[in-house]
């Protein structure tokens, strides 16, 4: 009996150690100045593209809809960030595959939305595998919302590399899905 509680005392233990790497990793990766200024870049990307959406942020912070909102036009992978390679590795519109190798216990991925995605049909896998939602950002312009950038995460502890997918359809006509595709090294 001893030698039970000892056992799962160490997995707790474990555990709890894992899951504050986890969150440590994530953490400081967002408060890099390198991520802050891709994430300004993103932004404005987003904010460049499209000007006349129909959605703002009260001063409260709170996202109101104000009136029927401009359709999707763009959702891509933009970014990944793993244990193996710690810092945010930063991709374009157009890549194929991350430069860098990443693997590990962990595997974050960030993507650009440009438009109004509904957020129930936002989707992304690494080898047929659903990544979570992380966190959510909108993307403003003045008080108007314009896009979203959006952190995923891996759900599996053993990733050494492979095909990410990510898409979304538009909230409103015409529906259309959006989609990208980078392979992960």
């Amino acid at each position: 009996m001893n030698t039970l509680k000892k056992l799962l005392m160490a997995a707790v233990v474990a555990s709890t150690c894992a899951t504050a790497n986890s969150t440590e990793l994530l953490n400081n990766a967002m408060q890099s100045w390198e991520f802050q200024q891709y994430q300004a870049q993103l932004k404005q990307e987003i904010i460049d593209t499209h000007n006349s959406y129909q959605t703002y942020i009260k001063e409260s912070g709170q996202v109101h809809t104000m009136a029927p909102a401009a359709p999707l036009s763009s959702f891509e992978i933009r970014g990944a960030i793993s244990t193996q390679y710690p810092q945010w590795e930063f991709v374009t519109e157009s890549a194929f595959s991350t430069s860098q190798n990443h693997g590990g216990n962990e595997l974050y991925i960030v993507t650009r939305e440009v438009g109004y995605a509904n957020p129930a049909s936002r989707l992304a896998k690494i080898n047929g595998s659903n990544l979570s939602i992380i966190d959510t950002q909108p993307v403003t312009s003045g008080n108007l919302v314009v896009g979203y950038l959006v952190i995923w995460k891996y759900p599996h502890t053993n990733f050494t590399s492979g095909s990410a997918t990510a898409s979304a359809r538009s909230i409103n006509f015409p529906n259309n899905l959006e989609d990208d595709r980078l392979y992960i090294r």
